[in-house]
């Protein structure tokens, strides 16, 4: 005689059996299986029949126990999960957004309802102020509102073209595809802003403690007064910074004209503009929508307003290309795959290799950048080793 509760631990046991040693998950994939045996047992299925019914609609037990198994193994293993940024507890960063959208796409992917993906994501989740986000927004969608609308109402964490793109998985019914097209886009272009932004640091911190060390080694009197000064024209600049948007505008156009640092910032700035229009014009934005959400993502003032023109000049029936080409931004590289792209009715792809190409070119250019600079500041640190040397 067939015994539910029998049989409903024996799928769990396969499960644990397969490799997933989650209890958590697996106890929340349990009140999923049982409450899929109760609605199909209300509509006149015996036990024996809805459980197996459920069963099979929640898949074979290996994909499930694999899917368990790679979102446990994202959250330990991923270098934003460990990020020092992450640590503190009481701010939502970038790599935590990206991870929750990971995660839920995972879960969504191995059947799991959305309501229940966030409770399994929220009881994962370290930093309280995450979690209290995750368990609103799991509310707000209990309570009747679409994912889309949920989201929308943290904006300082989801923007709005995080939002759309949600919204077009929700209208297509492929939610779980977006979510993971989505995590890959955050993954690609903050991976890339984290890379620039940690050499640039290694660059600026280490020749600045090795000159500090020298100035107060050889001269430390004059030293402190000068390490003094610096360190006061440093906390003025950053406050200008932050007051001034003009200030950041005239800053932002300055760093595209450094000397080898500009062409990198310019090609990180190409890159996420592809990306992003990889992805809208992959979800079935239209195009000058699509051009609004890249006016956002861009980093450089001088980025954003050549897409403002853009904008403006595809809304007035221009060609994208002609317009591309006419803000002298693009480089003709970009600006012909653009046009194959149009053409060929392919811009999600053609925008796709063009972000793939310049990411790689970054990265490129960053081992090339520290390959040069290493060797000069070993060089420096020893000049400062010797230098304490010799006035000890």
């Amino acid at each position: 005689m067939f015994q539910l509760e029998s049989a409903i631990r024996d799928w769990c046991d396969a499960i644990r059996d397969s490799g997933c040693e989650d209890e958590a998950s697996i106890e929340e994939l349990r009140d999923h299986l049982c409450c899929e045996i109760e609605q199909l047992q209300e509509r006149g299925l015996s036990e024996e029949k809805a459980f197996r019914s459920a069963v099979a609609k929640l898949g074979p037990v290996e994909d499930l126990a694999a899917e368990l198994h790679k979102l446990m193994g994202y959250i330990t293993d991923h270098p934003w999960a460990s990020n020092e940024e992450t640590s503190m507890a009481s701010k939502i960063t970038h790599g935590e957004i990206t991870l929750f959208t990971r995660q839920v796409s995972t879960m969504m992917k191995a059947g799991v309802p959305v309501v229940q993906s966030l409770i399994i994501v929220a009881d994962g989740t370290d930093n309280p102020t995450m979690k209290d986000l995750i368990l609103q927004v799991r509310d707000d969608v209990s309570g009747g509102q679409s994912l889309t609308d949920a989201l929308r109402g943290h904006p300082d964490q989801f923007d709005d073209l995080y939002c759309d793109l949600v919204n077009k998985g929700e209208q297509s019914g492929y939610l779980e595809v977006m979510l993971d097209r989505i995590a890959i886009y955050k993954e690609k272009t903050e991976g890339l802003k984290a890379k620039i932004t940690r050499a640039l640091n290694f660059m600026i911190t280490v020749p600045a403690v090795i000159s500090g060390i020298l100035l107060l080694t050889l001269a430390p009197r004059f030293g402190i007064g000068l390490l003094l000064a610096i360190a006061a024209f440093y906390l003025a600049c950053r406050q200008v910074l932050r007051q001034s948007q003009k200030v950041r505008d005239r800053q932002q156009r300055l760093a595209l004209r450094l000397p080898i640092l500009g062409d990198l910032f310019g090609k990180s700035c190409i890159a996420r503009y592809s990306r992003t229009l990889s992805i809208t014009f992959a979800a079935g934005v239209p195009l000058v929508d699509a051009l609004e959400s890249v006016s956002g993502a861009a980093s450089n003032v001088v980025y954003c307003d050549a897409i403002e023109q853009i904008k403006k000049d595809v809304s007035d029936g221009m060609r994208l290309t002609a317009s591309m080409k006419q803000t002298a931004v693009f480089p003709n590289m970009v600006i012909n795959m653009v046009a194959v792209g149009e053409e060929s009715g392919a811009l999600d792809a053609m925008f796709d290799k063009a972000a793939t190409y310049y990411e790689e070119v970054v990265d490129n250019s960053l081992a090339g950048l520290n390959a040069l600079v290493n060797p000069i500041i070993m060089s420096c640190m020893g000049a400062a080793i010797i230098a304490m040397y010799l006035t000890s």
